[in-house]
This record gives structure tokens, C-alpha cells and sequence, in this order.
């Protein structure tokens, strides 16, 4: 679609306003012999989730090498953000049963992230939080067997009008298994 509102999309959410942003869209799927293929992009601006400015948002999607290839760029106040995510199809008869054996890999990366921006999004623990966020994430592996770790780091941070001078620290989840180590 030439001229795509994001707003339209709130009736799916009884009308709360969840999205915000206008601009561009094209997308095509296929599924050819069983494999799945994938290829457009889109171009949005003034986007905002659950009234958190995203800003500018660009995606394109594409199939390489056998493998859909998602890529998502996020500009703007809140914070710079990348994300490349790739699917590879496993094997199986229909394309379905190919979706749900595939392996997934996905990297992420956003910086200078606005914490405080994010305040309607946090739980009421979470209110008063400050600072500047930096974070890079991995996942990789089936969707029922993925394996994620991230790293992060807040700079300049506030807990109400206590100051944190650096927080950071790693996450990991593999199978059975949940590890955070703070630094």
C-alpha cells in the first residue's frame, strides 16, 4: 500500500490506540514447491507504540541463500535501533510443518535508548526510572529450542532522584535455564 496508517490497525485492539505513524508498504510471500520466500519493505514515520515515539521505522525483507532475511532500522528520539532476523525453512511436507522446524537467527542492537520514554510501557516498579540504555541481543535456534543472550548497559541512570552511576550486565536463556549476571 502507497499510503499505509498505522492507526487503522487499532481496531484489533478494541480500539486502543497501540499504533501510530503513516507511510509506505509492500510485501509479497510465496511458497514455492514448499519454500517459503519473502520480499518488499516498508517506510514509516511518526510511528509511536503504545504512545512511545519510535519515530522512523524502515524494513526491508528479502530472500537470500535459500533464507528470508528481515532487517528493521528504528531512528529517532527514544533511540537508534537495528534488527536482522533470518529463517531459514526446515524440512517437511507442507509449508507450515517447514515454518515450525526452521532456525531462526536474530541479532538486535539499539543505543542511547531513552529509558525514561519508556515509562508507559514499565510496570510501576519500574516508574522513575532514568538514564541511557544500550543493549545488544542475539537468538538462535528453532522457536522451541531458542538459545538468546544480551548485553547491556545504563549510563547516567536515576531511580527516582538517586543516581546510578553505571549499571551493566549480561543475560542468557538457553533450553532450561535462565542467567543474569550484573557488573
Amino acid at each position: 500500500s502507497p499510503h499505509l496508517d498505522l492507526s487503522d490497525f487499532n481496531d484489533f485492539f478494541e480500539g486502543k490506540d497501540v499504533f501510530e505513524g503513516t507511510g509506505a508498504m509492500h510485501l509479497a510471500l510465496a511458497s514455492t514447491s514448499g519454500t517459503p520466500s519473502a520480499w518488499g519493505g516498508a517506510h514509516l514515520a511518526n510511528v509511536r507504540l503504545l504512545d512511545v515515539p519510535l519515530d522512523d521505522v524502515e524494513a526491508n525483507v528479502a530472500t537470500r541463500a535459500g533464507a528470508i532475511v528481515a532487517e528493521l532500522d528504528q531512528s529517532g528520539s527514544l533511540a537508534h535501533s537495528r534488527v536482522v532476523a533470518r529463517m531459514t525453512a526446515g524440512s517437511g511436507a507442507t509449508a507450515l510443518a517447514r515454518l515450525a522446524s526452521a532456525r531462526y537467527q536474530v541479532q538486535a542492537s539499539s543505543s542511547d535508548i531513552d529509558v525514561g520514554m519508556l515509562a508507559p510501557l514499565l510496570p510501576p516498579v519500574g516508574q522513575g526510572v532514568r538514564g541511557r540504555l544500550s543493549v545488544v541481543a542475539t537468538a538462535n535456534g528453532p522457536l522451541h529450542r531458542m538459545d538468546s543472550r544480551a548485553r547491556f548497559r545504563l549510563d547516567q541512570g536515576f531511580i527516582g532522584k538517586d543516581p546510578i552511576a553505571a549499571l551493566s550486565g549480561d543475560v542468557a536463556y538457553g533450553a532450561s535455564a535462565l542467567r543474569v549476571n550484573a557488573f
